[in-house]
């Protein structure tokens, strides 16, 4: 394993066992260590104010704004029975004034004049508030923050105004296929359980009562569950921690601890005798996907061992003798994904999706048996200690060297965790792998059995019986056929599924190198067809690189049947690649392969050691790929859907489409790649790939861990299999 390090911090309270839940912090000193990956340089403190609330301080001087993110862990799932949608009506009721600062709008002001951006998010157990804003400006947003906590309005006037707004957000949601089908889902759920709540909200389900006022319950919702000891808060700044904690304090401390208990779920998420079940869903835009849905126990507690993730990587595994590998021979599927669905305090799912083919839809049962055809492969042999070991150093090099982004998006994701891992584990915990536990890993994998499955089938051709209440989805629920049960529970044994060999690109050693400084890149090389540009780092300090080589050509995007040929052929070696880069990938080491307006682009990333091997391999791939007239079909049908599913994405981004189709040239329309798709044929597109190879302009850059001399091996890689053997053709 890789080494971390940890820094000593005293906090006010700390209880270390994961899944209790918010309280897990009280007042009293304890000495408790914080774990973090030896290339941060940040500073944290974790400190618990005297009212319970927890907060993460996070110093970092280099920070070029300053964000902070309060999480409250209650949300959609506490709404009251006959209320849905209070929660998320709260979250936007906390925006429109306080007691310190009555104008409703004031704080988005600030923020927005101060270089900053405001939002929020309502989920099943959190609600999440975050900004970010110009480091000189934090400390005044801080304090209009801090008032949504301790003196909100909740003015009657802004009451009645807001609900309109999550309304029109509701509206706005009704042709999202995501919301639809996850509403015909709820079907399935027991009516019991909050996940099969409506959880948006809308004039109807906001509407006063003679009983009582909206803005009754919305006080008394706060009043229940806004309390300190439910509430976990996260700044990052370059002040430094002790400023920071003055600060807060000062802020926070007025926050009311009402000593609030967490929800509590006692009822599951299947009600007995459900499963197994076939819910067929119509979707909006014209898909085709089969989901597997299993119901299991709930994972925070496990997160050392990661039951799920351990079967993730070998059911979603895409190298040789995988499921996908399978069905894609097969002529079944475009793309498979494996791994924990919900994930909640209560409970959790296990979710495979395969998205298939016109000949897969036809032959779905066959699809269905395949994967548990894998699954009883899985059962044949015992979780193995050096698959889960081998994860684990993936996950460790991972979090030794991570990227932070943007520090709003890092203070949201730390306010939220704080409720689900201990302290030393609030970095770390999503990394930690550290506790082989193979017969948890076997319970885990026993629950993923046709008797145990809900089996979801979107696409336009369904037959369906029931429309939803609030999207209006067109759905069926029923049984599983015993006959079909019966094929699954005893299913015919492939041959050709294996498990995963070990993987050899899992780097064993990483090294810094002595870069020298460099303001901006420079040319290394210019020769007629061929650029390079290069520019060490000597900022992140971490041992990866980009390697970028554009490859450009007049032919790429002359006509809509030329781009939409592009588009096919680099589908093709994508494909081609499928099974060697997967293992390449999962080890910290990647490709991309993609078109645009002058050709398309090769991009090696990740870490360095085994790039010129990848890109290699990759750009041979470029003359070397396979295009059966089976998969040419399946490439086709699917553009030509993506193509016209594109009239039904929302409004905003068609109108973004056609901006850019107005401002720049070439661009071509839906439409007109659509009539130039009926025309193309397998054999144009393997003509056109060739001619393009032969009328290229190459510019590369190369960025990250690499040495001038590094940067010119990769370049000749690039020359000898583009340039040069062009030039013989």
């Amino acid at each position: 394993m890789l080494k971390s390090h940890r820094f000593r911090t005293t906090v006010l309270g700390l209880t270390a066992l994961i899944g209790l839940g918010a309280g897990g912090l009280v007042p009293g000193a304890v000495a408790a260590e914080v774990r973090k990956s030896e290339n941060d340089s940040r500073v944290y403190r974790s400190v618990t104010l005297e009212n319970s609330l927890r907060v993460l301080l996070v110093s970092d001087a280099k920070v070029d704004k300053s964000a902070a993110s309060l999480d409250v862990y209650v949300g959609s799932g506490a709404d009251p029975v006959d209320r849905p949608g209070l929660a998320h009506f709260l979250e936007h009721m906390l925006f429109l004034g306080t007691k310190k600062y009555p104008e409703a709008g004031e704080y988005q002001a600030f923020i927005t004049a101060n270089g900053g951006r405001h939002n929020a998010y309502t989920s099943s157990e959190h609600t999440n508030y975050f900004f970010d804003i110009e480091s000189g400006s934090f400390a005044e947003a801080l304090d209009r923050f801090g008032q949504f906590f301790t003196a909100p309005l909740f003015s009657d006037e802004y009451v009645q105004r807001e609900k309109h707004a999550v309304h029109s957000e509701y509206q706005a949601s009704l042709k999202s296929d995501g919301r639809r089908i996850w509403e015909a889902r709820q079907a399935a759920f027991n009516p019991q359980h909050p996940a099969a709540k409506f959880s948006v909200g809308s004039l109807e389900t906001l509407a006063d009562r003679e009983s009582a006022s909206i803005r009754a319950e919305l006080l008394a919702f706060y009043e229940r569950y806004y309390s300190a000891n439910l509430m976990a808060l996260t700044v990052i700044s370059p002040a430094t921690v002790d400023e920071q904690e003055r600060l807060v304090r000062s802020i926070f401390s007025a926050v009311d601890n009402r000593d609030a208990a967490l929800p509590t779920v006692a009822t599951p998420l299947f009600t007995p005798g459900t499963l197994p079940a076939r819910l067929d869903v119509i979707p909006i835009k014209d898909t085709r996907r089969v989901s597997l849905v299993f119901p299991i126990p709930a994972l925070h507690p496990h997160y050392r061992s990661k039951p799920t993730g351990y079967l993730a990587n070998l059911i979603g595994h895409e190298g040789k003798g995988s499921l996908l590998s399978f069905l894609l021979a097969k002529g079944w599927a475009d793309g498979l994904s494996a791994g924990a669905g919900r994930a909640a305090r209560d409970s959790a799912t296990f979710e495979i999706g395969i998205t298939l083919t016109r000949e897969g839809m036809t032959n779905l049962d066959n699809v269905v048996e395949s994967v548990f055809s894998y699954l009883a492969l899985l059962r044949s042999t015992k979780p193995e200690r050096w698959r889960f070991d081998e994860q684990a150093r993936i996950a460790d090099i991972g979090f030794r060297y991570k990227e932070f982004g943007a520090p709003i998006h890092y203070a949201t994701r730390l306010s939220s965790v704080q409720h689900v891992y201990p302290l030393e584990d609030l970095l770390y915990g999503g990394y930690r792998m550290d506790k082989f536990d193979p017969d948890l890993i076997t319970d885990y994998l026993e629950r993923l059995r046709p008797d145990n499955v809900l089996m979801i089938v979107t696409t336009k051709d369904a037959v369906t019986d029931t429309r939803s209440k609030y999207f209006g989805t067109e759905y069926r629920l029923a049984p599983l056929p015993q006959s079909t049960l019966a094929k699954w529970q005893k299913p015919a044994a492939q041959p050709d599924l294996t498990l995963a060999e070990p993987n050899v690109f899992v780097p064993t050693t990483l090294e810094l190198k002595t870069l020298p400084g460099q303001p901006a890149p420079r040319k290394l090389v210019e020769e007629p067809g061929l650029t390079l540009w290069y520019r060490p780092d000597d900022t992140f300090g971490v041992p990866k690189a980009n390697y970028f080589v554009s490859v450009r050509s007049a032919l790429a995007n002359a006509s809509p049947a030329a781009n939409v040929m592009l588009k096919l052929y680099l589908r093709a070696v994508n494909e081609s690649l499928k099974e060697y880069a997967y293992p390449v990938q999962l080890a910290g080491l990647g490709y991309d392969l993609y078109p645009h307006m002058r050709g398309f682009t090769v991009r090696i990333s990740g870490y360095d050691p085994k790039q010129p091997e990848l890109l290699e391999r990759v750009i041979a791939s470029l003359r070397d790929y396979e295009l059966t007239p089976t998969r040419f079909a399946d490439y086709v049908d699917d553009m030509g859907r993506q193509l016209d599913n594109r009239a039904k994405d929302r409004p905003s981004h068609q109108a973004s489409r056609r901006v850019t189709n107005l401002l720049m040239k070439p661009r071509w329309t839906a439409r007109e790649q659509r009539q130039a798709l009926g025309q193309v044929t397998r054999e144009g597109v393997k003509a056109f790939a060739n001619d393009l190879l032969k009328n290229l302009e190459i510019v590369a850059l190369a960025h990250g861990n690499l040495t001038a001399e590094d940067a010119l091996k990769l370049t000749a890689i690039v020359r000898q299999a583009l340039r040069d053997s062009a030039e013989v053709d």
